[in-house]
């Protein structure tokens, strides 16, 4: 056997040597908002993994991979989109920003 961790002695995300796979984490970080207003989720490199919406959404949400509301737009999920989670598994860069045009409720998961 090779000085490698397997995943039976607890490897997390990463690169498994030797079952040749790389490993995605689950695990996030959860920012829930409930307004019409602009949300730094988080700065530097990361992964929006999901956005669970806890009622029908009051308006567009938008997210960019910036630390402000602007930049590339990573996703927009219409109004009136119904209460779900929604796996977004989009990549940013520079931050991650959510716009809420209306007071959605909604819960935002990020992982790096």
């Amino acid at each position: 056997m090779s000085g490698y961790p397997t995943v039976e002695q607890g490897i997390g995300a990463g690169e498994d040597i030797n079952a040749n796979t790389q490993r995605i984490s689950d695990d996030g970080t959860a920012t829930y908002i409930s307004t019409a207003t602009t949300t730094l989720i988080a700065t530097g490199r990361g992964v929006l993994k999901r956005i669970v919406l806890g009622e029908t959404a009051a308006g567009t949400i938008t997210v960019y991979d910036n630390i402000t509301a602007t930049g590339t737009v990573l996703a927009v999920l219409k109004a009136s989109i119904t209460e779900g989670t929604y796996e977004i598994g989009a990549s940013f860069s520079v931050g991650c920003t959510i716009v809420t045009a209306g007071a959605s409720k909604l819960t935002a998961i990020v992982g790096r």
